[in-house]
């Protein structure tokens, strides 16, 4: 329904071409209007889904192949600590062990002198206290070194080995959470690209249909 602004006066002469009946055509340019705007608002909606479906390919790329790194580098530092650190660390205590032992085997050894000595008078008691001491802090350099080996052996080894690999079986595990993120994002971003597609295609065919109406209408052989 549109309303009539204008009409020819019943009974006029009129010859092919003439105006008979002017209409508002304000309804139908506000419906134009819409939609083209709706038309340019769809394409922007296009270009918007490309782009972030461009974008979630390139950002799952890179978060998969980060997570990728992170399995191999997690695997590198557990064969790293097992075949080299630990065994760095226990030669390196057993060797402090050893030494410490012979450090106490020859304050041990300076004590007995020492004794002899002294019972002769040939040392006094305070250069005998002193050695004596030393033998007892080489006694106690012992003990801590053979603490110090226990401790890398049964606590130190399995709690770090255990560790490393748990953050190989996590990286291991995010890096499936990764792909698993980056499908959904991907089907995620082409679904909406595949709407706004649709809603680009819907909006074009009525405007088509539209601009068919006012091609049928302008050229009636009735104004």
């Amino acid at each position: 329904r549109m309303t009539i602004e204008w009409i020819i006066d019943e009974g006029s002469i009129v010859k092919p071409g003439d105006v008979l009946v002017k209409f508002d055509t304000t309804t139908l340019l506000e419906k134009r209007t819409d939609l083209e705007q709706k038309r340019d608002n769809a394409k922007s909606a296009l270009v918007a889904a490309q782009v972030v479906l461009e974008n979630t390919t390139s950002q799952n790329e890179s978060d998969i192949e980060q997570a990728k790194l992170n399995v191999e580098f997690a695997k590198l530092t557990l064969r790293k600590y097992l075949e080299g650190e630990y065994p760095q660390d226990l030669n390196a205590a057993h060797a402090d062990v050893e030494l410490t032992k012979i450090t106490l085997a020859n304050a041990n050894t300076t004590l007995g002198w020492s004794r002899k000595l002294l019972a002769q008078k040939y040392i006094t008691e305070s250069q005998y206290k002193a050695d004596e001491a030393s033998a007892k802090k080489a006694e106690l350099d012992l003990k801590i070194s053979e603490g110090k080996l226990k401790l890398l052996v049964k606590y130190d080894y399995t709690q770090q080995k255990r560790k490393l690999e748990s953050d190989r079986d996590q990286t291991a595990a995010k890096l499936t959470r990764v792909k698993n993120k980056a499908q959904a994002d991907l089907e995620n971003a082409k679904i909406k690209l595949g709407t706004a597609q649709a809603n680009l295609v819907r909006i074009q065919r009525s405007e088509e249909r539209r601009v068919g109406k006012e091609c049928r209408s302008r050229w009636s052989p009735y104004h």
